[in-house]
């Protein structure tokens, strides 16, 4: 949780969030998983209010899974 505050949400408004908000608002969404042979795909509601920071935090955890 601190990595995340720290490195994901810099400049966010969740930036000095504590982690049970951080919780709330970002991590307990509701989500449907599916699960291929070579992917897993996280659908995410379309009005989220979170949006923007969802997309701009699994850009971010994408770009370090690829390195």
């Amino acid at each position: 949780m601190h990595a995340l505050r720290e490195d994901l949400l810099q400049c966010t408004e969740l930036a000095r969030a504590q982690f049970d908000t951080i919780r709330l608002r970002l991590l307990k969404i509701a989500a449907r998983i599916e699960v291929g042979r070579t992917f897993i795909r996280f659908r995410f509601p379309s009005g989220h209010p979170m949006q923007p920071l969802l997309v701009r935090t699994s850009a971010v955890l994408a770009a370090i899974d690829s390195s």
